[in-house]
């Protein structure tokens, strides 16, 4: 070897072994930088701060089994509650923060490699319960470049101005914490922010995001939804160059949304749904941007879709949901890739009968349910490889189902409430291996429920409501133990549940919906699935036997319309979870609990118990009752005093105790409560006077009073009529809700009035019915004049009393009556002119009275019959006798018309005519006829006398045709 070589190989050798020795010293160096005592310390006070006793999953919100079923990949399916972006069992990263222990090493904590400070903080989903304060100790991470405290519970709290003290952070994220208050303007100094994300805390405010935002011009994400912003879209977020991400979703956002928007060079996902005030006008905009994600949710947009917006060549997720587009689909739509969502909107047409499916290799979401589309549905539906969620219920599809099912990856199928038709095998799906949602209700299709080749173990909600089913469907026996949502509604199904319902959703903790309602079931209620059943719905049906025990553990039972027998189990007492029970119309004996709605944990808000065989003394020792809402228990056999312990239950809004045993005096008490609407003692044995409430304004929301069929007595109760606000016209009424609802979306409030002995079975009660009946009591003295100014009533019913006096005109105010019936009274003089005016007037009764006088003509009045007026011998007119002369001119109303006072004129003159004529002829008869008496019977005077009456006769007819000529002619001008 050569010298020369033996020297350069020596060199490299040295070289290499120092640089190894280099290297390793680096590497040694660089991990003895350990954290930071003060930083450790400040981690460790920062710990004890708070206390990891919130030990349920955190989530943003709960998601209802329908937002689940659009967020498949984030839903799990346990007891019965869908949470997101926490999916795994939340944990406390503090748990490992040990003092003497290395804070680089501690879980959520990140360190710089060279320098040993904390620059990374994320403890998301840890548990944290308590609050952070100015002084806390998180404000001595003075080198924080990344902070994540999402989805844990500072109660509220107000966010610290000292979050904007950190000088180097790049990204923020407080999400899904409850803080509350406002936003600090301090957050305007983190000027190196690259991402901030405040959302789904719900009551933060932040009215200040224009100056906030000012300064941040690094910003490529900025995410704040469920935050009042509550002004317009500042321009300053056109300056935010580097912007990717911008979600203001549900923010309260005003005005017109500056459309230069979507020029953002960078901008990919952009969410501004729930925004109702929001107005945009994209067609005249040029989608520069390379747009991958756009939301308009529930933004109220209206017109056709621009297509401005089909200008963006790479759009995955486009979500239009809740708006008023209309017109066709465009085609362009479908260059979308992955997520379409165009449900509740009002969009027609047929959808194509094909597409580029290699331009749709991964689309996996298609949702256009609520809308107007009609057609056929397309088999490449079915066809797409990747595709997960397909709902196109609530259109106007048409046709049979094609047997092409070829994507193996649907989870969910929806096509109910269309106009299919045919016959459909259930086999046909057994294909789809992973389907978990199949719903095929309320359609025109006969459904055969006997596959022999189905594979349903990934199943969970099965909706066969309205498909013409005549059986129970027994591939469920042993196709899914997952199963929480059954629907078998509106078919024909009869024999008894089978026993291997039982065995229903063993996997889950719960069943979620079990709807068996409007069938012909016979038999007991021992084989319902042994799971708590969430939603129980056994209505219309012929089941029998008693209530058992183990399904009142549930949400909402639903089973009126049976057979059911027995008493009301006393374990219902125990059930903290029952929150509407309607057992109506069947025939269950004994008592009422009187722990009903008394226990503490009691979270009844409907209590509907009404047409059975219950009976003994109505008692409630209630002590708290801060959800009832609904108690009907009419048509038992209850008796005694009503409870008073029902003036605790503040929410109470329907109180129905017809047509029981009831005994007791008015119960005036009930006056207090302020949610009151409906008001029913009729048919029982109520007593006495009326006596006043203490309340300052007693029955403030009351609109439907039925005491009727009782021994009340004494005079109308004049106060309450006058307080009964919710029967008077302000001119602010709330017509938000359109009918009479409870919080239980799940149960509709019904109740029967009576109007001419007709009992009308009203299935929901409008907010606009107003009904007042006092009939068949004891009542005696007038009618109230202050009755008229219930100027919203529908209803009123005074008759079957002792009343007397005269029909106050008033009542001519209640325009929008429709009934009044005062008949069976003392009523007397003439019905007043002014219910003329009543025009919605259908049912008009005020027989066996002491009326006279004529019949007021028009409008309404030309449609009653004899009946309205029978036995009062002083009434005339149609559709009675026809009255005297006398009569019919006593009729004329009075009149302010300048017309009408011409014609008043002109009568005032046809007298003096007539009283003139008289007058004359007076003194000539006495003349004549002492003349006559005392001569005898010259010719010439009797001549004389019988040519003077003449004329006086023709003078006066003269004077009455010029006159009621000219009155015609006045009339036509």
């Amino acid at each position: 070897m050569s010298p020369i070589i033996c020297i350069f190989l020596h060199l490299l050798f040295f070289c290499l072994f120092n640089y190894q020795v280099t290297c390793f010293s680096s590497f040694n160096t660089s991990s003895l930088h350990l954290c930071h005592t003060h930083e450790s310390s400040a981690l460790l006070q920062f710990k004890k701060g708070f206390q990891n006793s919130f030990d349920t999953t955190i989530s943003a919100r709960s998601l209802d089994f329908h937002d689940c079923l659009t967020n498949l990949e984030l839903c799990n399916y346990s007891d019965g509650s869908y949470e997101y972006f926490c999916r795994q069992e939340s944990h406390a990263e503090t748990i490992s923060w040990k003092k003497g222990t290395d804070c680089c090493m501690w879980d959520g904590v990140q360190c710089d490699p060279s320098t040993g400070h904390v620059i990374g903080l994320d403890l998301s989903c840890s548990l944290l319960n308590g609050t952070i304060n100015s002084n806390s100790s998180l404000f001595l991470l003075h080198h924080l470049q990344n902070l994540n405290l999402a989805f844990n519970y500072f109660s509220f709290s107000h966010i610290s101005p000292k979050f904007g003290r950190f000088p180097d952070l790049g990204h923020l994220n407080l999400s899904a914490s409850r803080f509350s208050g406002q936003v600090p303007s301090s957050f305007a100094q983190l000027s190196q922010l690259k991402s901030l994300d405040l959302s789904h805390n719900y009551d933060l405010k932040m009215p200040n995001l224009e100056m906030i935002i000012k300064n941040l011009t690094h910003l490529r994400q900025l995410h704040l939804d469920d935050i009042e912003i509550n002004s317009v879209v500042p321009h300053s977020i056109l300056n935010l160059s580097s912007l990717t991400s911008l979600s203001l979703y549900n923010c309260s956002l005003l005005g017109t949304l500056p459309t230069e928007i979507v020029n953002l060079l960078y901008l990919r996902a952009l969410n501004l749904g729930e925004n109702k005030y929001l107005f945009a006008n994209f067609t005249q905009s040029n989608w520069s941007s390379p747009l991958e994600e756009l939301s308009f949710k529930s933004c109220n947009f209206t017109g056709r879709l621009p297509h401005s917006i089909g200008q963006s060549k790479s759009m995955r997720i486009l979500d239009l949901d809740g708006n008023n587009f209309y017109g066709l689909i465009p085609l362009w739509i479908w260059n979308t890739t992955e997520v379409i969502d165009l449900r509740h909107n009002y969009f027609t047409g047929e959808l194509p009968s094909s597409v580029n499916q290699s331009m749709l290799s991964n689309f996996k979401f298609l949702h256009l349910s609520d809308n107007m589309l009609n057609g056929s549905i397309p088999s490449w539906l079915f066809a797409l490889p990747s595709m997960v969620y397909l709902n196109l219920g609530g259109n106007q599809f048409i046709g049979q189902l094609s047997t092409e099912l070829v994507s193996n990856s649907l989870k969910v199928v929806n096509l109910s409430h269309n106009n299919l038709s045919g016959t459909v095998d259930l086999d046909m799906f057994a294909k789809l291996e992973n389907l978990m949602v199949l719903t095929l209700s309320s359609n025109s299709l006969s459904v055969l429920t006997y596959p022999t080749k189905s594979n349903w173990s990934n199943l969970v909600y099965l909706g066969l409501s309205s498909c013409n089913l005549s059986e129970f469907p027994d591939f469920l026996g042993g196709a899914s133990s997952k199963l929480g949502f059954l629907d078998l509604s509106n078919n024909q199904i009869h024999g008894k549940i089978p026993m291997w319902m039982q065995n229903l959703g063993l996997d889950g903790n719960i069943i979620y919906i079990f709807d068996l309602s409007s069938n012909s079931i016979s038999g007991g209620l021992e084989n319902l699935p042994r799971k708590r059943i969430k939603i129980l719905d056994l209505r219309f049906n012929l089941l029998d036997g008693m209530v058992p025990i183990h399904i009142l553990n549930g949400t909402i039972f639903l089973a009126s319309n049976n057979k059911l027998s027995g008493e009301i189990p006393l374990s219902i007492c125990s059930s903290s979870q029952l929150e509407v029970l309607d057992l109506s119309n069947n025939s269950l004996s004994g008592g009422i609990p009187s722990c009903l709605v008394s226990s503490s944990n009691s979270r009844l808000q409907v209590v509907d118990l009404r047409l059975n065989n219950l009976q003994g003394t109505f008692s409630l020792g209630i002590k708290k009752c801060d959800w009832l809402e609904i108690l009907a228990v009419n048509g038992n056999q209850l008796e005694g005093p009503v409870p008073q312990s029902l003036i605790r239950c503040k929410y109470l809004e329907v109180l129905d105790l017809g047509n029981n045993k009831f005994n007791d005096t008015f119960p005036y008490w009930l006056g207090t409560l302020p949610e009151l609407k409906v008001l029913i003692l009729r048919n029982n044995s109520f007593y006495g006077v009326i006596k006043s409430s203490k309340a300052k304004d007693p029955f403030p929301k009351l609109q439907i009073v039925d005491i009727s069929s009782n021994n009340f007595s004494g005079k109308l109760p004049r106060r309450y009529i006058e307080n009964f606000k919710a029967m008077i016209d302000y001119g602010d009424d709330d017509n938000s809700s359109k009918y009479v609802d409870v919080s239980s979306s799940y149960y509709q409030v019904s109740i029967v009035l009576t109007t001419k002995d007709i009992d009308l079975f009203y299935e929901k009660i409008l907010t606009i019915l107003k009904t007042l009946d006092l009939s068949n009591n004891k009542f005696h003295g007038g009618i109230s004049r202050s009755i008229g100014q219930l100027s919203l009533l529908r209803g009123l019913n005074l008759s079957h009393n002792n009343l007397t006096g005269e029909i106050p005109p008033p009542l001519g105010n209640l325009t929008l009556l429709e009934s009044l019936d005062l008949s069976s009274n003392k009523l007397t003089g003439q019905i007043p002119l002014q219910l003329v005016s009543l025009t919605s007037l259908e049912c008009f009764n005020v027989s066996q009275n002491q009326l006279s006088g004529p019949i007021p003509q028009g409008k309404q009045f030309n449609t009653f019959q004899t009946n309205s007026y029978i036995d009062n011998s002083g009434l005339c007119g149609f559709p009675l006798p026809v009255c005297r002369k006398l009569e019919t001119q006593q009729l004329q109303p009075p009149s302010t018309s300048k017309l009408e006072n011409h014609s008043l004129f002109e009568e005032i003159h046809e007298w003096e005519a007539v009283l003139l004529g008289f007058g004359c002829g007076l003194v000539l008869g006495l003349v004549g006829g002492c003349y006559l008496f005392l001569l005898g019977k010259p010719l010439w005077l009797l001549r004389l006398l019988y040519e003077v009456k003449f004329l006086l006769m023709k003078q006066r007819r003269n004077h009455t045709r010029r006159h009621r000529r000219e009155r015609r002619q006045g009339i036509q001008q």
